[in-house]
């Protein structure tokens, strides 16, 4: 089976590949510029095509002169860009008298839900006509629509997280009583992949998780699931345009897409999910809870998002990629040092190993003290020193409040890196990292010389994790440079 994927790059798309190809489909990934591809870890295993869905001549050189395509995915929408309904309409048109024209099988369509006898805002009415448009193209058509899309990196997911991080008293507007069918990200794709097979009849089909729950209770389990303290204030008077405007300017995510995502919210959100679940089985497990996708989404993603695993190999579709937005996941805060060594890479190296030992964290002791005491007060080890090993450090190693997560004495080649996490009473997720080059620009005097780094990266949960940041952040403008001297004289002696 042959599989043409648009909107390949974004969020349920860059997923749904993966997911097709351990299917056994062979996919074709259409973008606008499919350059774009090579920042996914699955760009080797498509066949990539230029297409751009408002432009008909595009549109066509995509589908003229390839194989037969057994299924097109229409995964695009220009929510938040400026009047995206009726671009959003005529590109549907014209990608479904193209695929008709190409005798593309079916066309598998990834809307929202459309909720009967009510006024629909002007998103799901968008939405609504890019079914019909792809319906009356003469290819058949199978309709998924979905309300809440759950995981980490889906825009409502990170509307919902960005809110209830940034505002320890969060208004809850009377709409926010309307009932809703989220669903999770893993389930979506179930779907997509199982709406590929002729053996599913075309039509539109309702898909949602097994809860139906109304959306403050939504952002409720969000604040369980991520340890969150709030205050839930009813405001009865607002109206979603107004709660729309002031979100968009207080929250990281584009506004004029958060402004269209919250005026979708005064429709009540729930379908039948019975027509889809008699023709597809459930996965394997049931339908993912709210509690388990809410928890999935949460799980640690690395303060060096460059480091977490792409959506290929990724073990949960979940989980935070490299490739989401800029705006998805916590925004890290950071402090880095660097400082020139006359000494080899492997000297200083080898003065990291002794941390916690003798010359414990190289600067400051009563710094590091008081840190200590504190970590103790908080039911923490305090400064207490568990070392496998008295020469190196390894994984698991506790230095005080400080855990050792990764020795890696040639990191990919860049030279060696160790890597720290602090402890779980913090407010946020934070870690300590040092790593070494050789370096680039030497002195003069034609020794041996190298770079330290010493970086402390932090991802604030909640406005108290802000505070505990901005408090820090001082400190280690002292510290830092001092703790660098320190290992870097240790070194050269």
């Amino acid at each position: 089976m042959r599989a043409l994927v648009t909107g390949s790059t974004g969020y349920v798309g860059s997923r749904l590949i993966p997911a097709l190809t351990e299917a056994g489909i062979d996919v074709l990934a259409t973008a606008r510029t499919p350059g774009k591809f090579a920042r996914f870890d699955w760009a080797d295993d498509v066949e990539p095509v230029e297409l751009d869905v408002l432009d008909p001549d595009s549109v066509r050189a995509a589908f003229d002169g390839r194989e037969h395509i057994d299924v097109a995915y229409y995964l695009v929408h220009a929510i938040g860009e400026g009047d995206f309904a009726e671009e959003d309409l005529e590109a549907a048109r014209t990608f479904g008298e193209e695929a008709h024209a190409a005798g593309v099988g079916r066309i598998v369509y990834l809307g929202g839900f459309v909720p009967q006898g009510q006024e629909l805002s002007e998103h799901l009415d968008s939405r609504r006509q890019v079914g019909e448009a792809l319906t009356e193209s003469g290819v058949d058509v199978v309709w998924l629509r979905a309300a809440v899309i759950v995981g980490a990196g889906s825009t409502s997911y990170e509307l919902i997280r960005h809110l209830a991080d940034r505002l320890p008293v969060v208004p809850i507007p009377s709409w926010m009583r309307h009932p809703v069918e989220p669903i999770a990200v893993d389930d979506v794709l179930h779907y997509l992949v199982a709406g590929a097979d002729p053996s599913v009849p075309p039509g539109a089909y309702d898909i949602a998780g097994p809860e139906t729950l109304p959306y403050r209770d939504l952002l409720r389990a969000y604040i369980r699931s991520a340890g969150l303290r709030r205050v839930l204030v009813p405001v009865p008077l607002v109206s979603t345009g107004l709660a729309g405007s002031v979100i968009g300017r207080i929250i990281p995510l584009p506004a004029p897409l958060v402004e269209d995502l919250i005026g979708s919210l005064q429709n009540t959100m729930v379908g039948d999910t019975s027509p889809i679940r008699s023709v597809v089985p459930d996965p394997a497990g049931g339908l993912t809870t709210m509690a388990d996708a809410l928890s999935r989404a949460l799980v640690r993603t690395d303060v060096n998002r460059g480091e977490i695993a792409g959506v290929a190999g990724t073990p949960d579709p979940l989980r935070l990629a490299p490739t989401d937005p800029a705006w998805a996941g916590v925004d890290p805060r950071d402090s880095h040092h660097r400082r020139s060594v006359a000494a080899s890479v492997d000297s200083v190296w080898t003065v990291l190993q002794g941390m916690g030992e003798k010359e414990g964290y190289f600067s400051w002791p009563l710094a590091w003290s008081v840190r200590g005491w504190l970590d103790r007060r908080a039911g923490g080890p305090g400064r207490a020193v568990h070392r496998a090993d008295a020469e190196k450090l390894t994984v698991g190693d506790t230095l005080g409040f400080l855990t050792v997560e990764t020795v890696d004495a040639d990191r990919d080649g860049g030279g060696p890196y160790l890597r720290l996490t602090t402890d779980r009473w913090t407010p946020g997720e934070g870690t300590l990292e040092f790593w070494i080059n050789p370096d680039p620009d030497p002195d003069d005097a034609g020794g041996p010389s190298s770079l330290l780094h010493i970086r402390a990266r932090f991802l604030p949960r909640g406005v108290a994790g802000r505070v505990y940041w901005a408090v820090l952040k001082p400190f280690h403008l002292v510290i830092f440079p001092a703790m660098a001297r320190r290992i870097a004289a240790l070194a050269e002696h």
